[in-house]
């Protein structure tokens, strides 16, 4: 077994190498509107309502390394992430760069997120889209501030570490 601490983002093959330990330090979120690029009328943009077409959503935006905005959806099954992604990548109100993270909350200590990467246009992978999941969850009560995430067939750790408010994704 081998044990690596990280700061960079990795690959998926990377994280999908069971022998392999690791710990990503994601640094410390972000919730502040002016530092992600969210034209949104109050200084944060938590639990908010976005009109999207016909559609409403609630989602939540947070930088970490990039701006994510995070939804909080029943169940991933009956998603679909690419046609919501790309409207919601779209909007006028929120930066064209901004990944999107689908979170489905299991338990306060455990869920499954799929990310949309508004960029390529695509289903993408992205260690801080744990991060930013875990943060949202925390600040809305949905997720411990410990919690263990499903994603691409991997099982991670997130911690918030209350010292210096970094989160550490781990496995």
């Amino acid at each position: 077994m081998v044990n690596v601490d990280i700061t960079n983002d990795l690959d998926l093959s990377f994280v999908q190498n069971k022998d392999l330990r690791f710990t990503l330090d994601t640094g410390e979120p972000d919730f502040h509107v002016k530092n992600i690029g969210v034209n949104w009328m109050s200084n944060q943009m938590i639990d908010s309502i976005l009109q999207v077409g016909e559609g409403a959503f609630m989602l939540s935006a947070v930088k970490i390394h990039k701006p994510f905005l995070v939804l909080f959806i029943p169940d991933l099954n009956r998603v679909d992430f690419l046609k919501i992604g790309s409207k919601l990548a779209s909007h006028a109100l929120l930066t064209s760069l901004m990944d999107i993270v689908f979170v489905h909350v299991q338990s306060r200590d455990q869920a499954s997120i799929v990310l949309y990467d508004s960029y390529n246009h695509k289903l993408g992978f992205d260690l801080n889209a744990i991060a930013a999941a875990l943060s949202v969850g925390v600040v809305t009560h949905r997720l411990n501030n410990k919690a263990v995430f499903s994603y691409e067939g991997c099982n991670l750790k997130a911690a918030w570490r209350d010292y210096d408010n970094h989160i550490l994704v781990s496995r």
